[in-house]
């Protein structure tokens, strides 16, 4: 998807400009034999699929007649989406980044007397990432539900298929913050 970072580093060895990355290459990048992209980053990402299919069904049901009282709720709709989507994007790099310094804290000599403090800096940020993807996912599927109790009754089960996206996108986050704050000494934070 465009916007994000991620998905243009699956291509090596072109310049990240130049690259219009594909679903398929960030698939075979997940399907690798390393840590990142990870369940992080694919909850991110099913989060922006969810605020993608809302903003699909809200333009499905603007300028049709039959839904002219739902206009309005339905533009406003497709700007919410789409700012979602993509500060869901963007979380998918952040939650890649944040995992990379966590494992580069943890490699730290464990003679170094900053590790602690570094493995600990790195746990909050590999917290922060995924609670960000499960509130930005909440408020996906706020809009998705708004879409299907007033948008274009033929797009119901992309609402649906939204909504599922939405619950996957925060449940798999859950999964990863509650990972993370088992390490975090600052029992206030987690």
């Amino acid at each position: 998807p465009e916007g994000s970072t991620i998905l243009a580093s699956t291509v090596s060895g072109t310049p990240l400009a130049k690259v219009e990355p594909s679903l398929k290459d960030f698939l075979d990048e997940v399907a690798t034999a390393t840590a990142t992209p990870g369940g992080g980053a694919v909850s991110a990402l099913a989060g922006a699929l969810a605020a993608a299919l809302a903003a699909m069904v809200a333009r499905l049901t603007t300028g049709r007649k039959k839904y002219a009282s739902a206009e309005a709720q339905m533009n406003a709709a497709i700007t919410t989406a789409e700012s979602l989507r993509r500060q869901l994007l963007a979380t998918m790099d952040e939650d890649v980044a944040a995992f990379n310094a966590l494992m580069d804290a943890q490699h730290r000599d464990k003679s170094d007397s900053v590790r602690p403090a570094a493995i600990q800096a790195a746990l909050r940020r590999a917290t922060d990432a995924p609670l960000r993807v499960m509130q930005l996912s909440y408020e996906a599927l706020g809009v998705v539900r708004a879409v299907a109790d007033l948008g274009n009754a033929n797009a119901t089960t992309d609402a649906g298929v939204g909504a599922h996206m939405a619950i996957a996108a925060i449940e798999g986050a859950a999964l990863n913050v509650r990972v993370n704050i088992t390490g975090l000494q600052d029992k206030e934070f987690a």
